[in-house]
């Protein structure tokens, strides 16, 4: 499986940049965030996303369809995830906690907050 491991800094996707998800890859966002700014973050596959470390407000690795599994492993559980998401597979809560205006889930909202 693939991952784009966003540690520290921004991965700015400028002018004819172009950034692919693969079917099944993964974005892990640590200390780091992904921008685009006028380049292309083609997230046309099916990819996951995990968040692990200190508190995050979730960006453009969230906003399309195609994100399948959504992960959250932070240090403890007074960090939190914040914006809104679209669940379309499942939304794992391991440590943290998820902070939203509103949630549009595929699946019954039951069936996705489950701790594991």
């Amino acid at each position: 499986m693939d991952t784009l491991d966003l540690q520290g800094g921004s991965l700015n996707l400028n002018t004819n940049a172009n950034l692919t998800m693969s079917s099944g890859s993964t974005i892990k966002i640590g200390g780091g965030a992904l921008a685009v700014n006028a380049g292309v973050f083609n997230s046309a596959n099916a990819y996951n996303v995990v968040y692990v470390g200190t508190s995050k407000a979730s960006g453009i690795e969230l906003n399309s369809v195609t994100v399948q599994n959504i992960y959250l492993n932070f240090d403890n559980s007074s960090q939190a995830l914040t914006n809104n998401i679209m669940v379309n597979v499942n939304l794992n809560i391991n440590s943290g906690k998820l902070t939203l205006n509103s949630v549009w889930p595929k699946t019954p909202f039951s069936s996705l907050c489950q701790k594991k």
